[in-house]
């Protein structure tokens, strides 16, 4: 398990690339990527849920190369034979995810998970994550139709935690002090870190 003080204050979330894409459109998304990583951005949780798993794999290779050429940490979004046939550090986990798994994957670094509600950070606990995502904090326009969970409830729903929890959901960097106040390692993001 990852000390908190191994793990940065930033997670950048990948926005997903639109099926079919254009080789234009994977070179932007691989160039945007690569000023986050150029800006400081040193782990990332690659998540294209649209795309076939041909493709996945191609575009994979390239995030996890560019970002192991920047020392950058890349986790792959729910693909675990993936992350580690692909190289990559580690595997985030969906929700759904977390009930499926019987135990921690022994062949990747990292593991973390979607959690949402108290129930989903105790199974989180149960596998021996290393981190967790905690949200949406605040109203995101990725998620339209869920409440947020607001700033007591996020603190009251780590305070018991013994594994680091980052808060997204409508989350930009100027949020850090609200929470470190809280007792989170940092955010998770998709707009506010890719842009």
């Amino acid at each position: 398990m990852f000390s908190h003080l191994a793990l940065p204050s930033l997670v950048l979330v990948t926005p997903d690339l639109p099926f079919p894409y254009s080789p234009k459109q994977q070179a932007r998304f691989l160039s945007t990527l690569e000023k986050a990583v150029k800006n400081g951005i040193c782990l990332v949780e690659l998540r294209l849920k649209s795309l076939p798993e041909a493709l996945y794999g191609e575009i994979a290779k390239a995030v996890i190369s560019l970002c192991h050429a920047k020392g950058c940490k890349i986790l792959l979004n729910g693909h675990r034979k993936k992350a580690f046939i692909l190289g990559a550090d580690g595997v985030h986990l969906t929700s759904e995810q977390l009930f499926l798994q019987k135990e921690c994957p022994k062949e990747v670094q990292l593991l973390s998970a979607s959690c949402h509600n108290e129930k989903e950070l105790k199974r989180a606990e149960e596998l021996g994550v290393d981190f967790a995502m905690l949200g949406p904090v605040l109203k995101t326009k990725s998620h339209p139709g869920v409440s947020p969970l607001g700033w007591k409830t996020f603190q009251d729903l780590i305070e018991p935690v013994p594994f680091p929890v980052y808060a997204i959901g409508g989350l930009a960097p100027a949020h850090l002090p609200r929470v470190w106040q809280a007792g989170g390692q940092g955010i998770a993001a998709i707009r506010s870190l890719w842009s």
